[in-house]
């Protein structure tokens, strides 16, 4: 199994146990030649071969990718109810109120970046409880941290990629107060649904 290209754990884990499973039900049958020759053939037989087998990968890797996607979205629509929403106005009268100098800017500048940057941390120490096996990843990490890292990585694009023109341009600097208020508003409630993303796929780990 190891020279195909199966880069994720979880995903050679379950392609494994299938061949194993195929192999030991053609020895119950009475199919006793050498091991190789019988793995060969399972291959062939459920997966069409060397190409199929990682193709195979490839597709448990997107149905994986589009099952993460789908319980972040069922995360987000859990935290956006009528307690959000009062939070969220909240926010915007408490943004509308602020003062638009430099120093309030500043810090809620700060804020935004630390509200886009806890669940990549968050997610980055609890999926460390997810390993991969020698020279493979974790898919749950992968995608779980990937999902996380998405408000950090976006903020990263807005700040630094128009300095690429424009050493003394910030985006963040230029908005008003109420803007960056309900940003960071936005940002808790994506740092919840990232955080009950981690527990539950590291609930469905613990629980296999």
């Amino acid at each position: 199994m190891k020279i195909y290209d199966i880069k994720y754990q979880e995903i050679y884990n379950e392609l494994l146990d299938h061949v194993i499973t195929g192999i030991e039900e053609r020895r119950v049958a009475g199919d006793g030649r050498e091991i190789s020759i019988v793995f060969q053939n399972v291959i062939d037989d459920h997966f069409n071969g060397y190409t199929g087998i990682e193709e195979v990968a490839r597709l448990h890797e997107k149905a994986y990718r589009q099952k993460v996607n789908r319980m972040l979205r069922d995360n987000l629509k859990y935290y956006i109810n009528w307690q959000s929403f009062t939070y969220v106005l909240a926010a915007l009268i408490i943004g509308m109120l602020l003062p638009d100098i430099k120093i309030v800017v500043k810090i809620l500048t700060a804020v935004v970046f630390v509200m886009a940057f806890v669940p990549m941390l968050y997610s980055y120490i609890e999926m460390r409880k997810v390993k991969g096996g020698k020279g493979k990843y974790s898919l749950i990490h992968a995608y779980v941290t990937s999902q996380a890292a998405l408000p950090i990585t976006i903020l990263n694009c807005v700040i630094f990629l128009p300095k690429l023109f424009q050493d003394e341009y910030n985006l963040l600097l230029l908005v008003p107060p109420v803007f960056l208020v309900m940003l960071i508003a936005l940002l808790y409630i994506y740092m919840l649904s990232c955080i009950r993303l981690c527990k539950q796929e590291l609930q469905s780990v613990i629980n296999i």
